[in-house]
Order: structure tokens, then C-alpha cells, then sequence
């Protein structure tokens, strides 16, 4: 293979990414939860499927933000608050989102998945297990329970995310997430729904005090969890149902 070929197989590979993340973000991640069909190809609850597009939401949280702007997102629901970290580990850039949406009376927490190679890192970090007993939390994922921890010590939580749950929704939200989300959404929910504040440690990574340690108030009650580890069937119910709707506007069209 010479270099114009492989420079034409990258530019084509390229070209397919870009294309392939449009028609996430389009069919997929922004018009998930008015599909509402797809509980029963999915063999989902209804809302089992908007949250599948929220775990999504938070990846593209400033995509989405330009796309609606201060409006109503699909399905009713609203970006209310959020958690936004950047971070470096190990040299590598790293962004940690943690998104509330509420739609009335009902919220979701959405957390987002592995983002960059900092997050990799967070995967990869299972030299040792952590223990919170205060809220049942035993043997956990190092790398997950810096991440949960990080997110809980943040001012976002105390000062936004929790009064906006207690004012807005009578403290009861659900929680989802994709991937890493998925497991922090447990993480989260398994906390919580347990003690109504818990004294968090303090948090070092790389020799460096990050956050010292405080008590920090958990007057919420998950009462949904949906983590989202595998989305392959809601991906390929989302190809399918663009397909007709491609093949229906050409025949209209003729």
C-alpha cells in the first residue's frame, strides 16, 4: 500500500466516523424518547427508552445544548443542571459530565461514560478495591469509586443538583448511564437510597490531595435505576426505523 492509498482509507474512515456520530446524534441520541415504540422491539419499559437516550444525552451535552438551546428537549424533558470536570491523569485529558434532567415532577440524573483517555485510565485502575461502609458500598472498583466520590465532593452536588432534586421533584429522582455511567449510576443509587448523608473521604490521586474529605447530604431516593452497559438493540431498532423513514420520504417524493 502506498502513502495515497492509506491517506485515502483514512480520509474514508474518517468521512464514515463523522457520518456514523450524525446519525447517532440525530436519530438516536436526540429523538430517542419520542420513539416510543421501541419499549416493545427493545422489550423495554417505555421510559426504560428515554432514559437509554439520556445515558446518551450526556456525552453530547454541549451538542445538544446548541441543538435546543433553552427549549424543551425530545420527550419533555430539559437539562436543569449540570456537572462538568476536566482533568488531566497521567497526562491525559479527561472530562467527567453528570447531567440533571427534569421533565415537571420527575427527574433523571444521567452520568456520562469513558470519555478520552483519562477515563481509560479510570477503567483500567483496579490495583485496589475501596469500602464506604457508611452508605454499603464494599470492595468497590478503585477507579469508579475515585470518579463517584470526585463527583459527590463537588460543590455542583450540594449546592445545585440536590436543592434542584428537593425543590423540584420532592427529593425522588432515577439515575442512568452508559458504560462507566452505568456503574457510577449504581454507585450513586446504592449510596443514597442508603443514609440521608455519608462522610466521603478524601480523595488523592497521584500523590495530590484533589478534594479533602467532608460530609456531604444525600436527602434523595432513587426510585429508577437504568444503567446501560449494552445499547446494541436500541442502535439497530434506531438504524431500521431511519431506513423507512428514508425509503417513505422517496416514495412520497416521487
Amino acid at each position: 500500500m502506498n502513502y495515497q492509498e492509506a491517506e485515502m482509507i483514512e480520509n474514508l474512515l474518517t468521512d464514515f466516523a463523522a457520518a456514523l456520530e450524525k446519525f447517532y446524534q440525530h436519530h438516536f441520541g436526540a429523538y430517542g424518547p419520542t420513539r416510543k415504540y421501541l419499549n416493545v422491539v427493545t422489550d423495554s419499559s417505555p421510559f426504560a427508552v428515554q432514559a437509554a437516550s439520556m445515558s446518551f444525552w450526556a456525552y453530547d451535552l454541549e451538542y445538544f445544548e446548541q441543538k435546543w438551546g433553552s427549549k424543551v428537549w425530545a420527550g419533555g424533558w430539559k437539562v436543569v443542571k449540570k456537572y462538568i470536570n476536566t482533568t488531566s491523569k497521567s497526562l491525559a485529558p479527561g472530562l467527567d459530565v453528570v447531567a440533571l434532567f427534569r421533565r415537571k415532577d420527575e427527574c433523571v440524573l444521567s452520568f456520562a461514560g469513558t470519555t478520552g483517555l483519562a477515563d481509560w485510565s479510570t477503567n483500567l485502575n483496579v490495583k485496589t478495591l475501596q469500602s464506604l461502609e457508611e452508605c454499603g458500598l464494599q470492595n468497590v472498583h478503585e477507579g469508579f469509586f475515585e470518579d463517584f466520590v470526585q463527583f459527590m465532593l463537588g460543590d455542583t452536588w450540594s449546592d445545585e443538583i440536590e436543592p434542584e432534586i428537593q425543590s423540584e421533584c420532592g427529593g425522588r429522582l432515577s439515575v442512568t448511564g452508559h458504560s462507566q455511567g452505568a456503574v457510577l449510576a449504581e454507585l450513586f443509587a446504592a449510596c443514597v437510597n442508603r443514609v440521608d448523608a455519608v462522610t466521603l473521604p478524601d480523595l488523592w490521586r497521584w500523590g495530590q490531595l484533589v478534594h479533602p474529605g467532608r460530609r456531604v447530604s444525600t436527602r434523595v431516593t432513587v426510585t429508577g435505576d437504568y444503567p446501560f452497559k449494552r445499547v446494541g438493540a436500541f442502535l439497530f431498532f434506531f438504524f431500521i426505523d431511519w431506513y423507512i423513514r428514508q425509503f417513505v420520504n422517496m416514495y412520497t417524493c416521487m
